[in-house]
C-alpha cells in the first residue's frame, strides 16, 4: 500500500509520500483569548459583559472566532477596533481574510450595505469597517450601550 503519513526526523507530519520539511505540518495549537474595543473617543468606562474568543492555529494560518458585548460604551464613538487576537498579523498582503460579521444595537448611516472586518497588518487588532454607498471605512456610525458582535475570519500570523 501507498504510503499515507510519515513522521519526519526534525519534526512534522507529511502525506501521501512527502518528504520535504517546508511541507510539513509542524504547528498546530487550540486556544481561548480575550477580546477588547479601541478607537475613536475616550473609553472612558466602556464595560464589556462578554469578551469571548477561539482559535485554531494550523501552521501560519489561524482561524478565529468569537463574540464581543458592550455592556457600557462610555464616550466611545466610531473607528472601531478589536483588540487582542492571539498573535501578531503577518505583514503579507496575501494574509488578508475574508470575514464574517454577525452585529446589533449599531446606528449604520443610510445606504449602510453591512459591516465586516480585516485584521491590521503587524497588530493584535480587527478593523471594523461599514460598506455603504456615501463612505467606506469606520466612521459616520455609532453604537448603542448594548451592541454585540459575533465574527468568524482568518488570518497569517507573523512567525516569530
Amino acid at each position: 500500500p501507498a504510503e499515507r503519513i510519515r513522521i519526519l526526523a526534525n519534526g512534522g507530519l507529511t502525506f501521501n509520500g512527502d518528504t520535504a520539511q517546508a511541507n510539513a505540518l509542524d504547528d498546530y495549537e487550540e486556544g481561548n483569548f480575550t477580546m477588547g474595543i479601541t478607537g475613536a473617543g475616550s473609553p472612558g468606562s466602556l464595560a464589556y459583559s462578554h469578551t469571548m474568543g477561539r482559535y485554531v492555529k494550523i501552521g501560519s494560518f489561524v482561524f478565529v472566532s468569537g463574540y464581543i458585548s458592550v455592556s457600557n460604551k462610555g464616550s466611545h464613538t466610531s473607528s472601531m477596533q478589536i483588540t487582542g487576537l492571539p498573535f501578531t498579523v503577518a505583514n503579507n498582503s496575501t494574509g488578508y481574510s475574508f470575514s464574517s460579521i454577525y452585529y446589533s444595537g449599531f446606528n449604520l448611516p443610510a445606504g449602510s450595505a453591512g459591516m465586516g472586518g480585516y485584521p491590521i497588518i503587524n497588530t493584535t487588532n480587527v478593523q471594523i469597517v461599514v460598506d455603504n454607498t456615501n463612505s467606506s471605512g469606520s466612521s459616520n456610525w455609532s453604537y448603542a450601550n448594548t451592541t454585540f458582535q459575533l465574527g468568524a475570519f482568518s488570518f497569517m500570523y507573523a512567525i516569530q
